[in-house]
């Protein structure tokens, strides 16, 4: 087995890691991992079809990571304004 196989392995151990993410940060950033170890893998093997998924999923994960922080920013800085009720325990219909 030759270290370009162990990489593929790697690559594919990650993919199956992120499937036991809870939260779509950690999802997103392994995801990431997984994308940029198939890039190496699929350019070092001369797999092309492998190459290309992951050069086209690894901006789509990226991006979506920079919409999650944006949106935890956005609700930190909603938090800040109104610190005594948290917006998930508001009631139902309620605008205060």
């Amino acid at each position: 087995m030759s270290w370009i196989d162990l990489l593929g392995y790697a690559a594919s151990a990650t993919v199956l890691a992120t499937f036991c993410m809870t939260t779509m940060l950690h999802l997103r950033l392994l995801a990431i991992g997984s994308n940029v170890l198939f890039v190496c893998f699929g350019a070092l093997a001369h797999i092309y079809p492998v190459l290309l998924l992951h050069l086209v999923l690894l901006p789509v994960n990226l991006a979506r990571l920079m919409q999650i922080r944006r949106r935890v920013s956005a609700y930190r800085a909603l938090s800040r304004m109104r610190p005594e009720l948290p917006l998930w325990r508001r009631a139902a219909g309620s605008l205060r």
